[in-house]
């Protein structure tokens, strides 16, 4: 599971941590001082000494980038407050499979029924 905060808050207390290793400090109080598992501390202090410094660099974001723009998940976001019935549908229920639809008609862009979530959640 991924640790609270921003990548560079998470790249700042890897520094931190090789730090206070190298400063003499042990695993395990550097641990318990940066908010890890001692194991963490072990892997960002060997990552600098096989890669230096750009082995805490924070790693690119895993996925692709959203076929969406801004722009059109804004738009979306104001048609899907209009409601289902505004697009023709007679209940005022939006499903997954809908917005699928709603995305295709409106911006000619084919996401998977499985994926919508993703990108409501993201919105």
């Amino acid at each position: 599971m991924r640790p609270y905060g921003s990548k560079k808050e998470l790249e700042v207390r890897r520094r931190t941590a090789v730090v206070l290793r190298q400063q003499g400090m042990t695993v395990r109080t550097v641990a318990e001082r940066v908010g890890c598992v001692p194991s963490s501390v072990v892997r960002w202090t060997q990552a600098v000494k096989r890669d230096g410094q750009h082995g805490l660099d924070s790693k690119p974001q895993a996925g692709g980038k959203s076929r969406l723009t801004k722009a059109q998940k804004e738009l979306l976001g104001r048609y899907l407050l209009g409601g289902p019935r505004t697009f023709g549908w007679t209940t005022e229920l939006w499903t997954l499979s809908r917005v699928a639809r709603l995305i295709r008609d409106k911006f000619g862009i084919q996401y998977h029924v499985s994926h919508v979530h993703r990108l409501l959640r993201a919105m």
